[in-house]
């Protein structure tokens, strides 16, 4: 079985594919992800619906690795959760 993190990280990847321009790829994916939801537990599956509504994937041209803290808001969403976050524009 997935860990909530892993299934999380299952579902921010499938948000990230969709907005590939390979068509193959993102069906293939959609696929994998569809049989994957096929598996989870009613807890789990409700927590994947949740996190696929809430969350949005921006673009990052310069690809760049700014944070390490995705996977607790991703868990602060699913178990709604207040978190405080410190914006700092550059």
């Amino acid at each position: 079985m997935f860990s909530e993190e892993e299934g999380n990280v299952i579902i921010t990847a499938e948000q990230i594919i969709s907005r590939n321009k390979d068509g193959s790829l993102v069906q293939k994916y959609q696929s994998a992800v569809e049989k994957i939801k096929a598996v989870l537990r009613g807890t789990q599956l409700e927590k994947s619906k949740l996190l696929t509504n809430k969350i949005q994937i921006r673009s990052n041209f310069e690809n760049e690795k700014t944070s390490s803290f995705l996977i607790q808001l991703q868990k602060a969403i699913i178990h709604i959760q207040v978190s405080d976050i410190v914006y700092l524009s550059l």
